[in-house]
């Protein structure tokens, strides 16, 4: 596939669905908040800055974070997609990493689902979401090993 931005992108076709997705993602996750909120909040006094009274009453919005992660893997794959697929040490690397990363975060789900269920509680979502895309990044993760065969599941391309 040739993009003029981009000039050649030698990836899996779903490793490109993936990449886009993370990038245009992050970039919904980055401009979540208007800016105008961020301009029109309130102001804390030095003074109060640590105090627990004022750790309760301010959260950190963490979507700009994730929306720089989200970006960040996504552009990772597509700058690292000029090379031949055998050398692209960034794909291969990714298969164990999406595994463990989405292993980790369907485990903190899961726990997350069965605390819940013991106290009784309701949830805000972030359960099912942690199950999602832990079940995304495995299969997908697992996908492309499989895809890229010999070394798929090594960490490392055929050619090391």
């Amino acid at each position: 596939m040739y993009l003029p931005l981009l000039g050649q992108i030698n990836l899996p076709w779903f490793i490109i669905l993936h990449a886009f997705w993370l990038v245009l993602t992050g970039l919904s996750l980055l401009f979540a908040q208007p800016i105008s909120n961020l301009l029109n909040a309130p102001k804390i006094p030095p003074q109060e800055a640590s105090s627990a009274k004022t750790a309760s009453r301010k959260k950190d919005d963490p979507s700009t974070l994730l929306g720089m992660s989200s970006m960040g893997l996504g552009l990772a794959y597509l700058t690292t997609s000029y090379m031949e697929i055998e050398r692209n040490q960034t794909l291969y690397a990714s298969v164990l990493v999406r595994i463990a990363l989405g292993s980790l975060a369907g485990l903190r789900g899961l726990l997350d689902v069965l605390v819940t269920r013991r106290d009784g509680n309701g949830g805000d979502g972030t359960k099912k979401t942690l199950l999602i895309v832990g079940a995304y990044d495995v299969v997908g993760g697992v996908l492309l090993g499989y895809w890229l065969g010999e070394g798929g599941f090594s960490g490392r391309p055929p050619a090391y």
